[in-house]
């Protein structure tokens, strides 16, 4: 059903682009409709609908043409849109066998890793990265630490909370987890909410 709408959003947004830069056509006597419909149905209320956009008076040609534009933006957004290939959430497989797969999505991985190190006061930010491989998940961690903190013991502290809940959570083995620590605030990255919001579940 999915792609079924996409194809049809597709096909309104093609028909409201030839429909306005037509109208831009004749209204600026460029074509006339007649080169685009039949003798036969030239005089059809569409025929004649569109003859009347030639030889408007110019507040009448202004007012259709920045109404045209309009439509012509909102078409090509309209198609850009739905040809842009669907992004793909990023899942983890956790097991696999004769029942099944189970998967997680990485995206609630990094939630639980923010969640874990939100209870850990010297980490003001975190940015996790996870990578599955054969001999467990590789975890990298970028901190923002306070100013305060002692790195080295916090950051092996880290290491040992996150390794220790994503183990106890997903039941995979995590083969290391790397942090690089800092003392600026992370690019792009808020403050933890787990700090404040209830923990969001696995999906």
């Amino acid at each position: 059903m999915n792609a079924f709408n996409r194809v049809v959003v597709i096909l309104l947004a093609l028909l409201l682009l030839f429909g306005a830069v037509l109208v831009l056509l004749i209204t600026f006597g460029a074509v006339a409709p007649a080169q685009f419909l039949p003798g036969a149905y030239a005089e059809t209320a569409v025929g004649l609908w569109l003859a009347s956009f030639a030889g408007m008076p110019p507040t009448e040609t202004l007012i259709t043409t920045v109404v045209a534009l309009v439509l012509i933006v909102v078409g090509l957004m309209l198609l850009i849109a739905e040809m842009r290939p669907e992004r793909r959430t990023r899942t983890i497989t956790v097991r696999e066998d004769g029942l099944g797969i189970v998967t997680v999505r990485a995206e609630s991985v990094r939630d639980l890793i923010a969640y874990t190190t939100a209870r850990m006061p010297e980490v003001l930010q975190i940015q996790p990265e996870i990578d599955s491989t054969r001999s467990g998940l590789q975890i990298r961690c970028r901190a923002a630490l306070s100013p305060e903190a002692n790195i080295p013991q916090v950051s092996a502290e880290l290491q040992s909370r996150v390794k220790q809940a994503v183990e106890q959570h997903l039941g995979m083995k995590v083969a290391n987890v790397a942090v690089l620590a800092q003392l600026e605030p992370l690019a792009a990255v808020n403050r933890s909410p787990a700090r404040s919001q209830p923990r969001r579940q696995l999906r």
